[in-house]
C-alpha cells in the first residue's frame, strides 16, 4: 500500500493483523534441516533448533529450555559437540533432545566439558550405557551408578601411620584410628551399600633395616563392614611375617557397590 506523506513506522507484526482463515496448514512449511548449527550466547526462553547435529562455539547461558530437534526417520541421535575450545554451559534451563515425526529419540551424544553438580536428568542422570569416551573433569559431587559405579573408586586414603596418625588426602573417607601398632582403622563417610566390595593398597615404611613389608585388609581387629575397614602392616623376614609395624605411608583403595 503506498502513502502520501510518512509511512506507518514499523513495528512487530501480530496474529492480530493476520485475518482469520487467511494462512492454512498448506501455506506453512519447514525450512530444510541444517547438518549442523552453532550454538552459542544466551537462550533466555524456550527454543528449538532444527539439526543433525549442534557445534557449541561459545558459552552459553540456558535461562528456560533449549531442544535441539531433527526431522527424520533415521533415529539417530543429535550429537552435540565443542568447536575445539573449552566452552562453559551454565543456566537454571535444561537442554534436551527430541525428534519430529517420528518415535522420539531422547539422547545427545558427543559432548565434553566439565559435569557441575547441579546436573540433573530426567528422571535420573545415567551414564551406566554411556558408548564411547567422555573427556573433562568430573565435579566432586558426580557420582555414578550400576556398571559405571563398580568402575569407579568408591573410596581412598593416604594416611600418616607413625606418631600422631592422620589423613593426608582421601576421598568419601570421614575419619582414620589408630587402633595398635601397625593396624588402623579408616570409617566411610558413605558407607558402602554392600560388605563383599574389593580394596587394594600399600605401605611405605621408614627404616631400610625392616625388610620387607605388606598390607592387609579387613584385618581381625577391625572386620571389614560396609562402614569401615581395617588396615595392618607387618615386617616380614625370610618366608615369614613377623610383628606388626608403623609405616610412615598407608594406603588403600576400595571398589564396590
Amino acid at each position: 500500500m503506498g502513502y502520501i506523506g510518512r509511512g506507518q513506522p514499523d513495528r512487530v507484526l501480530t496474529s492480530a493483523d493476520i485475518g482469520e482463515g487467511a494462512v492454512t496448514l498448506a501455506d506453512i512449511s519447514f525450512t530444510d534441516q541444517p547438518a549442523n548449527v552453532n550454538i552459542t550466547g544466551d537462550y533466555p526462553k524456550q527454543t528449538m533448533r532444527l539439526c543433525d547435529n549442534a557445534t557449541v562455539t561459545g558459552d552459553v547461558t540456558i535461562g528456560d529450555g533449549l531442544i535441539l530437534a531433527k526431522l527424520a526417520s533415521d533415529g539417530d541421535s543429535v550429537t552435540l559437540t565443542s568447536d575445539g575450545s573449552n566452552r562453559t554451559i551454565s543456566g537454571t534451563g535444561l537442554i534436551e533432545a527430541n525428534t519430529i515425526a517420528q518415535s522420539p529419540n531422547q539422547s545427545l551424544t558427543g559432548m565434553t566439558g566439565e559435569l557441575g553438580s547441579t546436573i540433573t536428568g530426567s528422571p535420573a542422570l545415567s551414564l551406566d550405557n554411556t558408548i564411547g569416551t567422555f573427556e573433562g573433569t568430573l565435579n566432586s559431587n558426580t557420582t555414578f551408578s550400576g556398571d559405571a559405579g563398580k568402575k569407579t573408586a568408591k573410596a581412598w586414603v593416604n594416611l600418616n601411620g607413625t606418631g600422631t596418625v592422620g589423613i593426608r588426602d582421601s576421598f568419601n573417607v570421614s575419619s582414620i584410628t589408630d587402633v595398635t601398632t601397625g593396624t588402623y582403622k579408616v570409617t566411610f563417610a558413605t558407607p558402602m551399600s554392600s560388605s563383599n566390595y574389593a580394596s587394594a593398597g600399600g605401605v611405605l615404611g621408614n627404616s631400610t633395616s625392616w625388610g620387607s613389608t605388606f598390607w592387609l585388609a579387613g584385618y581381625n581387629s577391625v572386620p571389614q563392614s560396609t562402614t569401615e575397614i581395617g588396615v595392618n602392616s607387618r615386617q616380614v623376614t625370610g618366608n615369614a611375617y613377623g610383628a606388626s609395624i608403623d609405616c610412615d605411608s598407608v594406603s588403600i583403595i576400595v571398589f564396590g557397590d
